[in-house]
């Protein structure tokens, strides 16, 4: 098959995923099967109230949501008024498309750009080394090379729950102080998720992740 036409076809999947009654929770976990560049490409085509859906289903986990387009423009302005007087990066796997958007945010500088399809293929890697990029007075992107995965030296597994802001809401209630969320009693953030309160998908992560950090200080 013709890998535009592949491509369109996990587009029209998507969009029909996203239209679906399917329960937020089952969105989630549908959406994690395909690439960010097949959702970003679904996207464009929904209208104010899908986007909406899925803005609620993410943003239930503490994170301001934009819905960015750099071809076709969308959500850039707010984007420019998010960074504004920062220093940040574009962070993410390679082929999502953070050289785009840094050519949208400036012009002084070109990055090379490479094209992507298929939800379960990788970008190319279009940047090769780290820079840091004047945007305006105060403004400054550190444009870095794109990642497959994360390797955090120093880090404990005790420090993981608090990068989850929807676990450190409810941590206070929890029965045992420095509870872990994976085999205490009493859990209040596994109670909520119980309750479909927060994402399976982000604790099953979690949970993968605490095994994998604590697997590692092992050797």
């Amino acid at each position: 098959m013709d890998e535009k036409l592949k491509e369109q076809n996990y587009v029209e999947e998507l969009i029909e995923i996203i239209r679906s009654t399917k329960s937020n929770e089952e969105l989630r976990d549908k959406l994690s099967d395909y690439h960010e560049n097949d959702i970003a490409d679904a996207f464009v085509r929904l209208d104010e109230e899908e986007r909406k859906r899925l803005q609620d289903i993410y943003a239930a986990a503490g994170y301001p949501i934009c819905f960015v387009s750099a071809k076709e423009q969308i959500g850039i302005e707010t984007v420019k008024e998010q960074i504004e007087g920062k220093t940040f990066a574009l962070a993410g796997p390679s082929g999502v498309g953070k050289s785009s958007l840094t050519n949208v945010l400036q012009s002084e500088i070109r990055m090379e750009t490479g094209e992507i399809s298929m939800k379960i293929e990788r970008g190319k890697h279009t940047t090769r080394h780290s820079q840091v990029i004047p945007l305006s007075k105060n403004t400054y992107l550190m444009d870095t090379p794109g990642f497959s995965s994360m390797y955090m030296p120093g880090f404990e597994k005790e420090d993981l729950k608090d990068c989850y802001p929807e676990f450190v809401a409810l941590e206070e209630q929890c029965r045992f102080t420095g509870c872990s969320h994976i085999h205490e009693p009493d859990c209040a953030v596994k109670e909520a998720l119980s309750e479909g309160k927060i994402s399976t998908e982000r604790y099953e992560n979690y949970c993968t992740l605490y095994e994998e950090i604590k697997d590692t200080k092992k050797y």
